[in-house]
């Protein structure tokens, strides 16, 4: 969470907890967190504290492994089983 943003996760789970659960409340932790002003790694501030050094290179870890599994992604579109239902099947050597 401190890598994404412990603030976008505290919104999705404010909005969409009461459609999954009876209960209508952030976690205790993570809204203490948010309101102290915590952001993860973009603040230096979330579930761990960060050195600036130490939150720069976390982020830019993060943010180079998103784009190698954007990569990874995109070789396999949501269509590729309809893609491989359409082609001859693999002969077989019984």
């Amino acid at each position: 969470m401190d890598l994404t943003g412990v603030a976008a996760y505290h919104t999705v789970m404010k909005d969409l907890f009461p459609t999954l659960d009876n209960s209508t409340q952030v976690p205790r932790l993570i809204d203490d967190i948010v309101k102290a002003g915590g952001r993860g790694v973009s603040n230096a501030k979330g579930f761990y504290e960060y050195t600036p050094e130490e939150a720069r290179l976390w982020e830019e870890t993060f943010t180079e492994f998103s784009y190698e599994i954007r990569k990874l992604a995109l070789k396999y579109p949501a269509d590729l089983v309809k893609q491989r239902l359409s082609l001859p099947p693999f002969p077989t050597t019984d």
